[in-house]
């Protein structure tokens, strides 16, 4: 049973793994290159494991579909050739194709240690879903021909969007052939493999210095005395012309440059062409090794070029990137030693899996997902869609820079660089016990925003801090905010309130006071304000808030209204509430005065009759219900309600009789194809019910799996397994609205069910709660390497009988209490076992003695 086969998307021929448990799903296909070969004797087409084997015993197979069909390509779909000949996606089949290649030898210990990913394709294959190489500051796709400074914009709102800077990183051996490339996700470097004719081979690797973040660092070294040549492919005066390559778009004419040329290094300066909002047009200076026309290379010996880009937006543009460069091209070696130890401090903190009767990756478990049985190496796998999500939430934030972060990371033009919502609910979410340094920089973006936010209420006439719906430097809004509405003119207004949820549960995870006291503070009171101004009294004196857009922005043009705003949105209506408690919990610790608050309360609808929540209200949809909404394309879309379950349900003190109330009605009414959003609030919501043995009969263990491994295969694509918005394809290769591949989001709700989901954690008021595990069966073990709580720095390990915690601060203590109030107590290095069938869950972690 030993077989291989490829990820394939439409002009997308990728390799990801090694056997034949390793299928992963494809979006759907039409197949006009191929002919139909029979199923052997005795395999039935719905057996997609026998037809999977009985393909890989054909030599003449080169293909099957999720109808059980085997497909022989007639020359026309290997990967060999152009990418365009590959299976091109229409509706309702998911194909499986083999690939040709492996992991070269030396890489191949940390590829199946999931620390590594590789293609071995590099030079051909479609870019759309290569590695991104980024620190926080600075990033580019592997490839692409744009490279991008986090929170670098050009224009002003209503044409402002994301600069794109042509990538001086094109650089390349024409001499030689590219044979594969790896991203070391643990040192965070990308190499390619470059094949020479005569058999000498040439390494070229890549990365973003996390250490000094104005600096790229590229290093050649070979295995025999070689010379071979480079070329750079870089036209810096380009206009938009260039065309790219059908995903990162080319680079737009965002920018006026000047050259200069210096001894042994080349001097690149510009200015953005369009003015900002307050009149400022930003400089950037790019600082680069002379790029020799050809090297030579000896084996033990590394040739390095370095690369390095700053902007008047942090400082003095050309003296950062001057003292980057020389600082780096002073000691190479030490500079590529500190980064891999600064990315090694990032990785104690992270997620493992150990799945069930897995042993080395040599075993396997079966994963459901729509119904078909599809496998995969889970060992191998799983703890490489992990460890890729980590790294690409690593990469995109650094504590000593707070430009935000936008669903489309630094590496890619996606979503023009704006920062949504998806910042707080998705990113700094899971980075909250993680990497809580990482958290806090995001929460002091929004902080050097409140100014903006501030112009943005009152030209709305409210008071306080309105953040808008999309933003870009310091809070500045991409639709201008004139106080009119509109979907892109503020008038979704629901992640104000995230932020003042965020800014509230850090310092419940941290305990940090003086954050409280100055970041902390900043907001929530700025936030309480909005919130306050915001509520209105309707003709029968109730609370009301209207004139908002759901999170659900589906159902715009479903007859409800929703493009002028309705009344009551639940997400909005709820994290106000929480965001409320946080900024009156957070003048209690501080003995400061709270915002008076005009509004008694403020509205979360309730259907008594079905015992759920009511999304929202509007005049033609009473109830949320009405004209062709929760129909067609106007189900819940990316989601609303089930916020209110996760993470909101401790602060809420939402039942679970509600709970799974909500899950029954809403959970079959969102959108499928937004996996990467909606998928972890539905794993995780209901695997807190079905710990709890409150989950309800029609809420079940197989259910919640199904939801989880959707997430897994749906909209993860490419050797580096990036995340895109969306697994409709037509929309992943440009011919639709979602060309934003690098989804950030869904790398972040991947986490969080590992780190809150499947382990029961969360954060409270009375400290962090810990549920019941229930990880699928499939997991033999889940380990949370490094967890911080109040200072403390702790290890979970949580199987389906128990969950273990090692306190690793060894001068702390703390103090966990089950559910009638017996305490025991955690002492650093001495595990602590609390038993699923034994303990009385929940548990309640707390800093200090019982």
């Amino acid at each position: 049973m030993a077989h291989t086969h490829l990820h394939v998307l439409s002009a997308l021929c990728v390799a990801v793994g090694t056997r034949a448990e390793d299928y992963l799903k494809v979006a759907s296909l039409t197949l006009p290159w191929a002919k139909q070969l029979p199923l052997p004797d005795g395999v039935a087409p719905g057996d997609l494991a026998a037809v999977a084997d009985a393909c890989a015993a054909a030599a003449a197979c080169d293909a099957y579909d999720s109808h059980g069909v085997m497909y022989a390509c007639e020359g026309r779909c290997t990967c060999e050739t152009s990418g365009a000949t590959c299976p091109e996606a229409t509706d309702g089949v998911d194909l499986f194709v083999k690939p040709v290649g492996t992991p070269p030898l030396e890489w191949a210990e940390e590829v199946r240690a999931a620390n590594a990913l590789h293609s071995t394709y590099p030079a051909s294959q479609p870019r759309c879903f290569n590695a991104a190489v980024a620190n926080g500051y600075l990033g580019t796709t592997v490839g692409w021909d744009a490279m991008y400074v986090q929170g670098l914009f050009n224009g002003a709102c209503g044409t402002i969007r994301k600069a794109r800077l042509p990538s001086f990183l094109l650089i390349t051996i024409p001499s030689a052939e590219a044979v594969a490339s790896k991203l070391d996700l643990q040192a965070a470097t990308h190499t390619t493999k470059w094949a020479l004719p005569g058999g000498a081979v040439v390494y070229q690797t890549l990365l973003a210095n996390r250490a000094h973040r104005h600096c790229y660092q590229m290093e050649f070294w070979s295995t025999a005395d070689v010379v071979v040549p480079l070329h750079q492919d870089l036209d810096f005066n380009a206009s938009g012309a260039r065309p790219g390559n059908g995903c990162s778009g080319g680079f737009t004419d965002d920018f006026e440059f000047t050259l200069r040329g210096q001894a042994g290094r080349t001097v690149v300066m510009g200015r953005t062409k369009i003015p900002f909002d307050d009149g400022r047009r930003f400089n950037v200076t790019l600082v680069q090794s002379a790029i020799p026309v050809q090297l030579s290379l000896h084996p033990g010996r590394r040739v390095s070029i370095a690369t390095c880009m700053a902007t008047d937006v942090d400082g003095d543009a050309l003296s950062a990137a001057q003292d980057g460069y020389d600082a780096v091209t002073a000691d190479p070696t030490g500079a590529a030693a500190a980064h891999e130890a600064a990315w090694a401090a990032l990785w104690e903190a992270g997620v493992e899996v150990a799945v069930a009767n897995g042993t080395g990756g040599n075993e396997t478990a079966e994963m459901m997902l729509n119904g078909m049985g599809l496998g995969f190496n889970t060992s191998f796998q799983l703890q490489a869609k992990v460890n890729a999500s980590l790294y690409n939430v690593y990469s995109t934030v650094r504590d000593d820079w707070h430009a935000g972060a936008s669903p489309g990371g630094i590496q890619s033009g996606s979503y023009q660089g704006a920062v949504f919502f998806d910042m707080e609910m998705y990113l700094l979410q899971s980075m909250l016990l993680l990497q809580p340094e990482l958290a806090l920089s995001m929460l002091k973006y929004r902080e050097a925003s409140l100014p903006t936010a501030r112009k943005i209420a009152a030209l709305f006439g409210y008071r306080g801090a309105m953040f808008p719906w999309t933003a870009a430097y310091q809070g500045s809004a991409f639709g201008c905010c004139s106080g009119h509405g509109t979907l892109e003119n503020c008038l979704e207004q629901h992640n104000t309130p995230a932020t003042g949820v965020q800014a509230w549960q850090y310092y419940l995870a941290t305990g940090d006071v003086a954050y409280l006291n100055t970041t902390g503070w900043a907001l929530l009171e700025g936030i309480a304000q909005w919130v306050d101004s915001r509520v209105r009294r309707g003709p029968d004196g109730a609370t009301t808030v209207p004139g908002m857009l759901p999170v659900d922005e589906w159902c715009v043009d479903s007859g409800c209204g929703c493009e002028s705003g309705v009344e009551n949105d639940a997400w909005t209506n709820a994290a106000m509430r929480v965001a409320l408690q946080g900024h009156e919990g957070a003048a209690a610790v501080l003995g400061r005065p709270p915002v008076p608050r005009n509004a008694s309360s403020i509205p979360v609808l309730f259907d008594t009759e079905q015992g759920r929540h009511i999304q929202f209200n509007s005049t033609t949809c009473p109830d949320g219900v009405g004209g062709q909404h929760y129909t067609g394309q106007h189900t819940v879309c990316p989601e609303d309600v089930l916020y209110l379950a996760y993470p909101l349900r401790d602060y809420m003190n939402v039942s679970a009789e509600v709970a799974a109330a909500d899950v029954n009605f809403f959970e079959p009414r969102t959108c499928r194809f937004n996996a990467g959003m909606t998928t972890p609030i539905h794993t995780i919501v209901m695997t807190d019910l079905l710990a709890a043995e409150a989950a309800g009969p029609e809420i079940t263990v197989a259910r919640r799996d199904a939801v989880f491994y959707r997430a897994l295969h749906a909209v993860q694509y490419g050797p580096f397994h990036t995340f895109n918005e969306v697994d409709t394809h037509k929309n992943i290769e440009g011919h639709g609205s979602f060309n934003n591949a690098h989804f950030l989001t869904g790398n972040g709700g991947f986490l969080q069910n590992f780190v809150y989901g499947f382990s029961g954690l969360r954060v409270t008021l009375a400290g962090l709660k810990i549920s019941a595990p229930l990880p699928p069966a499939t997991l033999r073990a889940v380990t949370l390497r490094r967890l911080a709580f109040h200072g403390m720095a702790f290890r979970v390990v949580y199987t389906l009988h128990n969950t273990t915690l090692t306190l690793l601060s060894p001068s702390a203590a703390a103090c966990v209490r089950d559910s009638a109030g017996s305490g025991q107590a955690v002492a650093a290095g001495a595990p602590l076992a609390l038993v699923t069938r034994q303990y009385r869950f929940p548990g309640m972690l707390t800093a200090g003695a019982c």
